[in-house]
């Protein structure tokens, strides 16, 4: 049996290797190939059945041998030699013949069975189990735009006098003063890469596909943390929390919680004439903190834990994520008027054998990479701080 499963075995990884490649170039396996390997398997799977009622019967002998003690076989075949009547004579006059009869039961001696004293191939779960990896939300939040230059400038109010007033007819009008400032958004390139032979991604069923889906996690991570939190020097963007407002303590008075903090940076952007904010970016912790506070008689302040629907304090919707810094918030609004990205390129994955050498060593470079701006052309409508003691 032993022989004739690894025979299969044999076949069956053959016909694997030749759907895989089938796979490969033409996006599904042929007919006549899915039929052999079904075949195969059937084969595979009743043959292991028939081992297995096998064993089971061996078991049973097994079981029964050592139901009967030490003596079991050894005794049956003693006393077997002993009662012969014509195997005595044959001993003593050296003529005759002599036929002694054993059952099963008195000449077969097994050991047990067990899995130490066999090699088990253990089952393999198909794909690669990916680490645990942020929910992406932050880019959501704003709108996206093509741009074909590697730069994006606008003009903005700097001040507005607004010298405005009521008129005698005849006189001369009062005159407005405005001054303007020109500001750009740079395109910056977010990349990163992995080396790999081809021998492994072709060898390693799978591998490729997750190396790919890995790059461009790590990129998509990279870019929310720009988008976020971008210092603005060098190839960084300049993040909408580096450029936003920072939140006016005075506002708070005394005796305020988490939740009146919130609720001033939403009063401090209407009473600066600002665009009304939509979103709040808090640290999973402080939001769970927030989220948990209770009055007096332990009722939760914000909706009953069995509420559906998104989480929104004063409002607004809340974007819990750990690129934000615990302790911290940005409260602000996804609207073109004042924030928006502009895609040079999209998020891409590509494969080459051009790098040093690469191409004799038969090794490929898998790149992921993209090309962006922030553009903020009212920074005045974000707002940032902390939760606990003065603005950031």
């Amino acid at each position: 049996m032993e022989a004739v499963l690894e025979a299969i075995q044999k076949n069956l990884d053959a016909i694997t290797v030749k759907m895989q490649d089938e796979i490969r170039r033409f996006g599904e396996a042929t007919e006549q190939t899915r039929k052999a390997y079904e075949a195969l398997e059937r084969q595979m799977t009743e043959l292991r059945e028939a081992q297995a009622q096998t064993q089971r019967q061996i078991d049973a002998i097994d079981a029964r041998l050592q139901k009967a003690g030490p003596a079991g076989s050894a005794g049956g075949f003693r006393a077997a030699i002993e009662q012969s009547e014509p195997l005595r004579q044959l001993m003593s006059n050296g003529r005759g013949t002599a036929v002694l009869k054993f059952s099963a039961d008195d000449l077969l001696v097994r050991t047990t069975v067990t899995s130490s004293s066999i090699s088990v191939q253990p089952e393999r779960m198909p794909g690669i189990i990916a680490e645990p990896r942020r929910q992406l939300r932050i880019r959501n939040l704003l709108t996206s735009a093509p741009v074909q230059s590697n730069s994006v400038e606008f003009v903005r109010v700097l001040s507005h006098a607004k010298v405005v007033s009521p008129q005698v007819e005849g006189s001369i009008k009062a005159e407005n003063e405005i001054t303007f400032e020109t500001a750009s958004a740079n395109v910056r390139t977010i990349a990163t890469w992995i080396p790999a032979t081809k021998q492994i991604l072709e060898d390693f069923d799978g591998l490729e596909a997750f190396l790919r889906s890995s790059l461009m996690y790590a990129l998509e991570e990279e870019f929310e943390d720009q988008i976020l939190l971008g210092s603005g020097s060098g190839q960084n963007l300049n993040g909408l929390f580096t450029q936003a407002t920072a939140f006016n303590t005075a506002l708070l008075g005394t005796n305020w919680t988490r939740i009146d903090v919130l609720a001033r940076a939403i009063q401090q952007l209407a009473m600066a004439d600002q665009l009304p904010p939509e979103f709040v970016i808090l640290n999973p912790a402080d939001y769970w903190s927030i989220r948990l506070t209770k009055d007096s008689e332990g009722r939760y302040i914000l909706p009953e834990p069995q509420a559906n629907g998104p989480a929104q304090i004063w409002g607004l919707t809340v974007v819990p994520s750990n690129a934000m810094t615990q302790g911290y918030f940005l409260v602000g609004t996804g609207s073109p008027a004042a924030t928006m990205l502009r895609m040079k390129q999209e998020a891409t994955v590509e494969i080459s054998t051009e790098h040093s050498d690469y191409f004799t060593r038969n090794m490929v470079a898998i790149r992921a990479e993209l090309r962006a701006a922030l553009v903020v052309t009212r920074p005045g409508a974000f707002v940032k701080g902390s939760l606990t003691s003065s603005p950031a």
